[in-house]
């Protein structure tokens, strides 16, 4: 029965709310023009979700938390991948939803150069990202609200100050990524065949 709920509400949704029943759309068809453009809004969420990031980097170092200490070879190895793919998807994922090399690849890009990027490769990250940040620093954010309020004792933890800027900007940066992510799929996506928007 829970199988058929989500087909039947899409299904309600396209024949009450939309101007055409297959798709759902409303108003003209997008021009190539403005669908190559993103809104001004999408902007801002994508710049947004690269400040929090880098708020959230810069924290780390101006409240004096380094990070763990000595490591050995393996851990220091994944550590930088893992440091590496926070900045990429902190930084590249978002700006390649606004920008047009999020569509069409680099002609520098060897063998993919001036092809077109799959609608998934920054879509499909971008919206788990989003969701998993929004979702897991959501209720983080809760917990740090009632620790505040109510101090608890713990052996080694972060310092609230840390915590207070951290969770925030972990939050924000889902926020505009997904902002971002919602823009690029309207922008990205193919024309209805009923009715070409």
């Amino acid at each position: 029965m829970s199988v058929l709920l989500p087909p039947a509400a899409i299904g309600h949704r396209r024949r009450w709310w939309g101007d055409c029943p297959r798709c759902s759309r409303t108003g003209r068809p997008l021009d190539p023009d403005r669908r190559a453009r993103p809104p001004r809004w999408a902007l801002w969420a994508a710049y947004g979700a690269v400040a929090s990031c880098w708020l959230r980097i810069l924290a780390q170092y101006a409240l004096g938390f380094a990070g763990p200490g000595r490591l050995d070879t393996a851990q220091a190895a994944s550590l930088a991948v893992f440091e590496v793919g926070f900045v990429l998807a902190g930084t590249v994922l978002p700006l390649s939803l606004v920008h047009r090399w999020g569509q069409v690849f680099p002609g520098w890009m060897p063998l993919v150069g001036r092809r077109r990027v799959p609608r998934l490769l920054p879509l499909g990250p971008a919206c788990a990202i989003s969701v998993g940040l929004l979702v897991y620093f959501g209720v983080g954010i809760g917990q740090l609200v009632g620790e505040t309020v109510h101090p608890v004792a713990h052996d080694g933890a972060l310092p609230l100050s840390f915590l207070w800027v951290a969770m925030p900007a972990y939050w924000l940066w889902g926020l505009g990524l997904g902002v971002a992510a919602l823009s690029y799929h309207r922008r990205t996506r193919p024309p209805c065949r009923a009715c070409g928007r």
